[in-house]
């Protein structure tokens, strides 16, 4: 049974931060430098003042402008923190946006069939965003699953399915290929056309008495 862990993203206005900081530093070191000859030239105090004003005015503007950048890119980072926090399940919303052509396009029809609203529009959107290929699919959707908000009845729909594919399954010693907090994993993400589809699967394999070793591919139909 795959794993499914949450993605810890980067903050872009950090990185922003530092190289705005970085950008300033040069920018004044050069001015600093750029002062020292002229002020050598001037004789007097009044010929140093209008020099001296239009570099602090400068420095001024050049401040303003790097707290208003560092105010938007904060105000970016925190949305995208607070979009990453928000789980995702059955919510209104526009359809999933898959690709119309390309390799992933049908990957992607495939998975927006199988999960619930929310999690397949975040899918679809990455899918569309940074697919070229079959690989990149399971990413988008583990995800995306990673997200989905907790249902009280992915529980029940795991407990006897698990244990009838491997009675070992909840067993950390035997490392058997299907655990219940991994289905439940896969199942709370799962519209119900999904879960009839994976239960499908688990269930021929049941029957074929290969559930254990099939439980990669079950998941897999279902993802890509």
């Amino acid at each position: 049974m795959p794993s499914f862990s949450r993605i810890t993203n980067h903050a872009p206005w950090l990185i922003g931060g530092i190289l705005l900081a970085t950008a300033c530093s040069s920018s004044a070191a050069r001015m600093s430098s750029g002062e020292d000859p002229a002020g050598s030239e001037l004789a007097s105090d009044s010929g140093t003042t209008a020099p001296r004003r239009a570099t602090d005015a400068a420095a001024d503007a050049s401040n303003d402008v790097a707290d208003a950048s560092d105010a938007a890119d904060a105000s970016d980072g925190a949305a995208d923190a607070s979009d990453a926090s928000t789980c995702l399940g059955d919510e209104p919303g526009p359809a999933p946006a898959c690709p119309t052509d390309g390799p992933c396009a049908e990957l992607c029809a495939n998975v927006v069939t199988h999960y619930r609203a929310g999690v397949a529009r975040a899918a679809a959107a990455c899918i569309a965003s940074a697919c070229t290929g079959a690989l990149d699919v399971l990413p988008c959707v583990d995800r995306a699953t990673a997200r989905a908000c907790s249902v009280e009845d992915a529980l029940p729909y795991c407990q006897a399915m698990v244990m009838r594919c491997d009675p070992d399954a909840d067993d950390p010693e035997k490392a058997s290929g299907i655990s219940t907090p991994g289905c439940v994993a896969i199942a709370t993400a799962l519209a119900p056309s999904g879960r009839t589809a994976f239960q499908t699967c688990l269930e021929n394999g049941i029957e074929a008495g290969t559930c254990p070793s099939d439980v990669v591919a079950c998941a897999d139909s279902i993802r890509q």
